[in-house]
This record gives structure tokens, C-alpha cells and sequence, in this order.
């Protein structure tokens, strides 16, 4: 998944209903389930526990976890995890870090 995208799906989960946050979690669980062995089940899981407890505790949290889910959810080319794009979290925070 584009991390640019995978930044603005977790911007929007912080304000959307629970029916599509729900709706990002599974988009996210998916691309992670799409993996060729049985190591994408066990990312999936740390990835369902995230989501699950942060949604639980502060939804608004969401975007401060991107480096984890772009490991997890990012383009991989082939490796299991993916290559974080700091950039895309750069450019969301850096007018908060200012």
C-alpha cells in the first residue's frame, strides 16, 4: 500500500464512525493476510491487537502508529516487512512539532 494513502486511511480513522473505521481495519488486516507464507498470520495479529487497543483507548492516536503500520501494510517488494517512508510522517507532523 502507497504510505501516503495508508497516512490519510489513518487520518481518517480518528474521525470517522465505527462503521468505516471498521471498514479501515479489515482494508488494512487484508493486506496484510495477503502474504505468501505463514508469517503474515502473526503480523496480523499485532496489527488487529494495535488497532483494536488504540481504537479502544484514543482513536486519535491512529496516525502517531504509522511507522508500525507502514512496516506492516507498506509495499514490500518482496520482503516481509516493508521500508518506512518518514517523509509521509514528517509531513503530517511537522506542523505540530514547530
Amino acid at each position: 500500500m502507497n504510505q501516503a494513502w495508508l497516512m490519510a486511511l489513518l487520518i481518517e480513522a480518528t474521525k470517522a464512525d465505527w462503521k468505516r473505521r471498521n471498514e479501515i481495519h479489515v482494508l488494512l488486516s487484508n493486506l496484510v493476510a495477503d502474504t505468501e507464507d505463514d508469517r503474515g498470520d502473526g503480523i496480523g495479529l499485532v496489527l488487529d491487537s494495535l488497532w483494536v487497543s488504540t481504537v479502544k483507548h484514543n482513536p486519535a492516536l491512529l496516525p502517531t502508529l504509522f511507522p508500525a503500520f507502514a512496516i506492516m501494510c507498506g509495499d514490500k517488494d518482496g520482503t516481509i516487512v516493508a521500508d518506512i517512508n518518514w517523509a509521509v510522517y514528517d509531513e503530517h507532523f511537522a506542523s505540530q512539532v514547530k
